[in-house]
C-alpha cells in the first residue's frame, strides 16, 4: 500500500506542476492555482460536523448543513475561476516568467 501513496503523491506533485506551467504561460503567479484549497478542506472538516450524528439524534444540525452547502458554492466558484483562468490562451511571446522557449528571464 506504501507504493499506492507514493502513486498519489507522484500524481499530485505533476497536477500542481501542469497548473502552475499553464499559469506561468497565462502570465499568471501559480499560486491562483491553490484558490479552490482551503475550500476544499474546510469542505472535509465540515461535513465530518453534519454527519457525526447521523443515526443518533432525531433532528440533524441544518446550521451545519448550510455552512456546508455555502462552502461547496464557494468551492465551485473558486474551481470554476481556476478552470477560466488554465483555459485562457497564454501571452503572445514573452512574459514575466520566461520566453516562449522556456527559457527564464534574463
Amino acid at each position: 500500500m506504501k507504493w499506492l501513496a507514493g502513486i498519489a503523491v507522484f500524481a499530485i506533485a505533476m497536477l500542481a506542476a501542469s497548473v502552475t506551467r499553464r499559469l506561468h504561460d497565462t502570465n499568471r503567479t501559480g499560486f491562483w492555482g491553490l484558490l479552490p484549497i482551503p475550500f476544499l478542506f474546510s469542505g472535509l472538516w465540515l461535513m465530518s460536523g453534519v454527519f457525526k450524528d447521523v443515526g443518533r439524534t432525531a433532528e440533524p444540525d441544518m446550521s451545519a448543513f448550510f455552512l456546508l452547502f455555502a462552502n461547496n458554492l464557494i468551492y465551485l466558484v473558486c474551481i470554476g475561476v481556476l478552470g477560466f483562468l488554465l483555459l485562457r490562451s497564454g501571452t503572445a511571446g514573452d512574459n514575466r516568467f520566461g520566453d516562449r522557449d522556456g527559457q527564464s528571464p534574463s
